[in-house]
């Protein structure tokens, strides 16, 4: 939820190092405005700290009240393995690094992956590959309600390596979703090991 109109409503993340995000979302979003504020609206929210392993929140900010869209507010107590506030998160992506497994041609709006592998990107959607270049995901940046009751996110996770493809649908009751993906490699989880997430 959002306080009002304008550009499309958004729910941040943040990864936090050790396998754990932190997301925001709102709780109430009919608040009173407080005294001295000149804001269109008001709506409180709160920052969850989420385990991504267990799936599972493990702790909860303080509730605050926002204007617009639920900023993060996260704890320095909830930061892991060196991971700072100011420093990236890992999203940045190369998409032009010929050594890697699977590559993008601007000009086609393609990716190619493996001996033929080949998906071309349509109009509505972007794409994400891993810092390593051996994984991606197909993404549609605003699916949108049709004749159905929810709007449909497809996703399309590629693997470089093998040219396999896995399809996820996730699906949302509102009328239209913006999208975006991340990748974040080589965790070290609670288990002690390092893998892809």
């Amino acid at each position: 939820m959002k306080t009002f109109g304008g550009a499309a409503p958004s729910l941040p993340v943040a990864y936090l190092g050790g396998g754990r995000f932190a997301a925001s979302r709102t709780i109430r979003d009919d608040v009173k405005i407080p005294e001295g504020e000149k804001v269109f609206g008001a709506a409180e929210g709160e920052t969850l700290l989420v385990e991504g392993e267990a799936g599972r929140v493990v702790a909860r900010s303080k509730r605050f009240i926002y204007n617009h869209n639920p900023p993060l507010r996260i704890p320095k107590s909830w930061w892991r393995d060196g991971v700072k506030p100011e420093e990236p998160l890992g999203i940045e992506e190369s998409k032009n690094d010929k050594a890697k497994p699977i590559q993008w041609n601007e000009d086609s709006r393609g990716l190619a992956f493996g001996a033929k592998g080949r998906i071309k990107l349509g109009t509505n959607e972007d794409f994400s590959i891993s810092d390593a270049g051996n994984f991606a995901v197909v993404f549609r940046v605003m699916p949108q309600k049709t004749k159905k009751e929810k709007a449909v996110q497809k996703l399309r996770i590629i693997n470089g390596e093998t040219s396999a493809i896995q399809e996820i649908q996730i699906e949302s009751d509102f009328y239209e979703v913006l999208s975006f993906a991340y990748w974040v490699e080589s965790v070290s989880s609670s288990l002690g090991d390092l893998r892809p997430r």
